[in-house]
């Protein structure tokens, strides 16, 4: 997969072009302020590479787990955590003639791209159309949406010369990197269970991935799968009748159980001894030996999601042993070691962690598992492809 004709180090820009920017900006609110930057600044070195050739540049962003906030009310705070003077485009004012009577170097954002409902609607062509008169050129910077059939994603790379940014790069090589051996192993958590298990299932069908370590939601439920009583223990029931292979599905031997969620007193378990009325909550300290035990020979590891309810400081140990273990064996051993999913970012934080601990930290989610499974026929990632072709 050589992907050197479509880098912006190969996107001869000259002052004055309009280039379109797809970037993630959906960044998580809290008594009307921003409370993680991260994915604003990953960005900036793309807005910065652009800015440096004083191209015009036009952000295109979704804004909101409801879709409905608008970067109006925050563009000022968007503009001074990237140092840049952002001028604000509304759907409603003609953004095609303010951006074509901009002057070198400016920077223009476009409201929350999903208000327009055309954006999800299967690539609808007439927005894609829209989109594409904004500028002469596009780039996408938002790999943590390119697994979407979206107008700002696809649909648009059908009109202009289309480019990856310098963080959807960086995100790709890691990924592949990661993928490079005969012994990947993975580390899989957290919730959304049916869409990560149909795609992890794939992985190891191709033999992309080798074994897989689980925690979380998606542990809960191949324990059930496989006889156990999970107490009150959340669970996905869609992937109940699922065939599972238990040879490389590994799932824990002991776990941390509680009787609620906000619970300070703790039980560890065997997983055929678990109260009708407990939660598992973590992996306990048994299964953490074992998980670093087959991680000791791994190749390439790929972690995706916390081993427990990482909220409660109680249920935070078995995510701490496997990164300190992750940390330890990138150092010690140099072999790649990938994180990614929608709550990596905040699980370092909270644990003291530092993205350079780890070859790579993605904070992109259904991205990430896309890309494990189709590469280099990722739908944003194919899109820019064809574009050249």
């Amino acid at each position: 997969m050589n992907l050197d004709r479509i880098s912006l180090k190969n996107f001869n820009c000259k002052a004055g072009e309009r280039v379109i920017v797809r970037v993630d900006f959906n960044v998580p609110i809290a008594n009307s302020t921003i409370i993680d930057n991260s994915r604003i600044l990953a960005a900036k070195d793309t807005i910065q590479y652009l800015l440096d050739r004083k191209a015009i540049i036009i952000l295109i962003s979704h804004f909101g787990s409801s879709e409905d906030l608008s970067f109006e009310k925050y563009i000022l705070e968007i503009s001074n955590i990237l140092n840049i003077n952002l001028k604000f485009l509304n759907f409603k004012n003609d953004p095609i003639a303010i951006v074509n009577n901009a002057k070198e170097s400016d920077v223009f954002l476009l409201e929350n791209i999903r208000f327009k409902k055309e954006e999800k609607a299967n690539c609808d062509k007439l927005i894609s159309l829209l989109l594409s008169k904004l500028g002469n050129f596009y780039i996408n910077e938002a790999f943590s949406v390119s697994h979407r059939l979206h107008a700002s994603v696809i649909g648009i790379t059908k009109s202009l010369p289309s480019f990856m940014g310098c963080g959807f790069e960086k995100e790709i090589s890691a990924l592949k990197n990661s993928l490079v051996g005969d012994n990947i192993i993975g580390v899989f958590g957290g919730g959304k269970v049916k869409s990560k298990i149909d795609i992890l299932l794939q992985c190891l069908k191709e033999k992309k991935v080798h074994k897989i370590c689980t925690g979380g939601i998606l542990a809960n439920t191949l324990l059930k799968i496989k006889g156990f009583n999970i107490g009150k223990s959340l669970f996905d029931l869609e992937i109940l009748n699922y065939e599972i292979d238990f040879i490389n599905f590994i799932v824990p031997e002991d776990v941390i159980v509680a009787f609620d969620v906000n619970a300070q007193e703790t039980y560890i378990c065997v997983v055929d001894d678990i109260p009708d009325d407990a939660m598992i909550l973590d992996i306990g300290p048994a299964t953490s030996m074992k998980y670093k035990d087959i991680l000791e020979n791994a190749t390439g590891i790929i972690m995706n999601g916390p081993m427990g309810y990482y909220e409660n400081d109680q249920f935070t140990k078995g995510s701490q042993e496997i990164l300190e273990y992750l940390k330890f064996i990138k150092r010690v051993k140099e072999i790649s070691v990938t994180i990614g999913g929608g709550d990596s970012q905040a699980l370092l934080n909270k644990l003291s962690f530092l993205n350079d601990d780890f070859t790579y930290v993605s904070t992109a989610g259904g991205a990430f598992m896309n890309f494990l499974l189709l590469q280099s026929e990722m739908p944003g990632l194919k899109a820019i492809i064809d574009s050249n072709s």
